[in-house]
């Protein structure tokens, strides 16, 4: 079961058209470097906010997924000066992400469902 969890997150076939490109890459390409990280951080908070109500260390591992492809960019984002007025302020978010995941990690939130 856990090889489907995986799955779903790092390589979900139901997202993959028929010539084999994830949807996401198209995501990506249409919205741009702000819309596709403003899309990353809408993703985040879905899953954080239904994993309790629905697959739980699934949904946790999925918003994982789309933070890590928000800090993939965070240089080129964040030296456009988008979102952030200031880098101390991206990075006292992003300080206040890391505790959020070590809590995850540990267990502390999210649990096994």
């Amino acid at each position: 079961m856990e090889n489907k969890n995986i799955d779903n997150i790092n390589n979900p076939n139901h997202y993959k058209l028929s010539c084999g490109v994830e949807s996401i890459e198209i995501i990506k390409r249409v919205l741009g470097l702000k819309g596709f990280v403003a899309f990353c951080l809408g993703n985040i908070l879905k899953y954080l906010i239904r994993a309790e109500k629905k697959n739980g260390k699934e949904d946790y591992k999925k918003a994982a997924k789309y933070l890590e492809w928000v800090i993939e960019r965070d240089n080129e984002f964040f030296e456009q000066g988008n979102y952030f007025k200031t880098l101390e302020e991206a990075q006292k978010v992003k300080e206040e992400l890391d505790k959020f995941w070590a809590k995850v990690r540990a267990g502390e939130i999210g649990g096994e469902k």
